[in-house]
């Protein structure tokens, strides 16, 4: 199976537009991700919304 995505808004429009607050890891605060294109086979690093923590958006390291 193959899939692109992308993300186009920074961290902070997220943040604000789903109500949660960014969970970093070992990310720095100041560090954005923003794609125009990623494919899947890249494994980028994405940002996620998870059922079991709804009120934060982590970091997934897809190394």
């Amino acid at each position: 199976m193959c899939y692109n995505t992308r993300i186009s808004r920074k961290k902070k429009e997220l943040e604000l537009q789903f109500k949660v607050k960014a969970l970093y890891g070992e990310m720095k605060e100041t560090d954005e991700l923003v794609y125009n294109q990623a494919s899947g086979f890249s494994h980028p690093n994405m940002w996620i919304i998870s059922q079991e923590k709804p009120l934060n958006m982590i970091l997934v390291k897809c190394d």
